[in-house]
């Protein structure tokens, strides 16, 4: 016991202008029982902290088993509490959220032994303090003695040199408070080194030396004789290196359990937490179903006007408004252009707009004068009868195809084919029904050769549009280019018309439905965002509210790391379970929001669940890093204070 194992040499503690500790110079042996007394307010608690590595003095050197402590990093000096200090608390520090054993296993854990061995100490600790039977109880389910037990069992898992007891018996009554200071002593008898702060006078004199602090200053340091029964314990100088014996796979997997502990004892505070993520998370799958069945609405809707097709309009543009006048486009225009080689199809488009009626039933319909080649150009799709022929054409025939819209309204579930319908007046037969091009609550449509539209119905003689199918062999643009000098000859050089491509507004559609998605989506992101908002707010909070917890923790070996991984892990799994709540109620709604809305069918796709998980997991990065932060950069000392 004669080895030294503490020495201050002139140490002094300056906090806020105020001097605590004065020109303090003392040396501690390896195996005393050393009792530090004095008043309220005289520096006793200060002095602890510094022997205790929990503070670093502002002058004066203190070095701790040959290892000079004041220019060690916070890290340094976690790794020293961990492996040769520990710590019984006047206020027990025990986490509720763990069970008796998980508690006393904390200073194992950093210290990277593996569970087996740590449970097997922890259970052989508490067997010898007469707590067998509790390691599975939970800390309120102990007395204050109990408690007590456990803190002392938690200061002995790593079997450090020197054992701090700061007021141990101050929260409980004399009986209970005499059988800790017993433990104490018996620590003391095995070779601890044991250091005690108190009031109490009959603990003080339990102790083989006391040290008295007054105003700052050692008052007096008084030895007693007796120790002959004391136990030689093996002290030999050892190097630190704070990352030797930590094995951080071992933490990092034991900071996802006491996390998961930790979320699981604050149950609605973490489910609202979840919830909000959650919220955003459907937000965002539901937006991107959304977007994409969209835009195949729209494709599909394109795809039903025809495919790799050109129409030639009159005029230089949409928005001219001299289009309308100008009759530039003939039927001579429709005849060469059927004649090149590249062009499968050609076809007049005239549009008018009639009164259709079938017995009392009148509806304002549009009307379309075609040739026989529009249904193949436009790939029309016949739900009954047929389409009308060239001949038929020809012949100006008095016969019409409508749409399914138009024999809804008119026939309802009746037979119409060869049935009359009037079209102003005029008598003209159904020879055929074919599917709407887009289903919507547009007029309905009326399909008639385009010589009977001129010369029975409206007597129209300019041509709208003349729609053309280009071969599937054929690069539409370059369709495109051979069509437009074709025309150019026939109209004497004048650029009198213009073309619109199918695939050209196929591309324009393509990319202003990605534009829109990705605005949508962001609007929808910005929900999960607030959610981390959210996260972070209540990240901060519970940093507020675990200061303690985080204090304690440290005290006992955690480094700056472990508490940043802890709550960053909280953060990250409150996110990724709100992500994964998220994306199964996902699974749910769009069937439902499916079946509630008839007029779209939306569909989601995996890649959409994984992005959202993953997302979810940014997030909790993201804002869990500043309180996760804010917990690692607090000092044990304050801490454990502000508690």
């Amino acid at each position: 016991m004669d080895k030294e194992i503490i020495s201050l040499h002139s140490v002094s503690k300056i906090i806020k202008g105020n001097t605590i500790l004065k020109d303090i110079s003392l040396t501690i042996s390896s195996g005393e029982f050393v009792a530090i007394v004095g008043q309220s307010g005289a520096g006793k608690s200060t002095l602890l902290n510094i022997l205790g590595c929990l503070d670093t003095p502002t002058t004066g050197k203190y070095v701790f088993n040959g290892i000079t402590i004041n220019n060690l990093s916070v890290d340094a000096l976690s790794v020293i509490r961990n492996k040769y200090f520990g710590f019984v608390f006047q206020k027990y520090y025990l986490l509720n959220n763990l069970t008796v054993l998980e508690n006393i296993e904390l200073p194992a854990i950093y210290l990277g032994v593996s569970k087996e061995e740590r449970k097997k100490r922890a259970k052989e600790i508490l067997k010898n303090l007469g707590l067998k039977d509790k390691y599975a109880n939970y800390p309120y389910e102990l007395s204050g003695g109990q408690q007590q037990r456990v803190s002392i069992a938690r200061a002995l898992i790593n079997d450090g040199k020197v054992i701090f007891a700061d007021e141990p018996t101050g929260a409980l009554d004399v009986k209970t408070g005499e059988a800790v200071v017993d433990i104490l002593k018996r620590m003391h008898k095995l070779g601890y080194t044991v250091i005690i702060i108190t009031h109490n006078e009959k603990i003080a004199a339990e102790a083989c030396r006391v040290i008295e602090i007054q105003d700052g200053k050692i008052l007096s340091d008084t030895r007693k004789s007796g120790n002959s029964s004391v136990i030689a314990r093996k002290n030999s100088k050892e190097p630190i290196n704070i990352h030797k014996n930590l094995k951080q796979v071992k933490i990092f997997f034991d900071s996802i359990k006491m996390s998961i502990s930790s979320i699981c004892y604050h149950k609605l505070r973490s489910f609202l937490t979840l919830l909000s993520i959650a919220i955003g998370i459907i937000a965002v799958i539901c937006v991107l179903a959304l977007g994409r069945s969209s835009h195949q609405k729209i494709l599909e809707d394109i795809q039903n006007l025809g495919t790799n097709t050109l129409e030639i309009f009159p005029g230089k543009g949409f928005g001219d408004i001299e289009s309308a006048k100008l009759n530039t486009l003939t039927l001579a225009d429709v005849k060469n252009l059927s004649e090149i080689s590249i062009i499968e199809a050609a076809s007049p488009l005239l549009i008018d707009s009639g009164v259709l009626s079938h017995e009392s039933i009148s509806i304002n319909s549009s009307l379309t004068g075609v040739n026989s080649d529009f249904y193949h150009i436009r790939g029309l799709k016949t739900v009954y009868g047929s389409f009308f022929s060239a001949d038929d054409v020809k012949k100006i025939k008095s016969i019409v195809v409508i749409d399914s819209k138009a024999k809804k309204v008119l026939f309802k579930e009746r037979d119409c084919i060869n049935k009359i319908v009037f079209i102003n007046g005029y008598p003209f037969k159904i020879v055929g029904v074919v599917k709407s091009l887009i289903d919507s609550t547009e007029t309905p449509s009326v399909y008639m050769p385009y010589t009977s539209l001129i010369y029975k119905v409206s007597k129209k003689k300019l041509l709208d549009s003349i729609v053309l199918k280009v071969k599937k062999d054929v690069n539409i643009q370059a369709a495109e280019k051979n069509v437009t000098k074709l025309l150019l000859i026939n109209h004497n050089q004048r650029k009198d018309f213009f073309i619109f491509n199918s695939d050209t507004i196929k591309t324009a559609i393509d990319k202003t439905s990605k534009t829109m998605n990705m605005l949508v989506a962001s609007i929808a992101l910005i929900t999960v965002v607030i959610g981390g908002i959210g996260v972070m707010n209540i990240m901060l909070v519970s940093v507020s509210e675990r200061t303690s917890e985080i204090g304690l923790k440290m005290a006992i070996g955690a480094q700056k790391k472990d508490v940043l991984q802890q709550f960053l892990i909280e953060a990250i799994v409150i996110c990724s379970i709100g992500g994964i709540f998220g994306i199964v109620f996902s699974i749910f709604i769009i069937p439902i929001i499916n079946m509630v809305i008839r007029e779209f069918y939306m569909f989601y796709s995996y890649k959409d669940f994984v992005l959202s998980f993953f997302f979810s997991v940014f997030v909790g990065i993201v804002f869990g890093y500043l309180p996760a932060k804010k917990a690692a950069n607090l000092s044990p000392k304050d801490a454990l204070e502000r508690d």
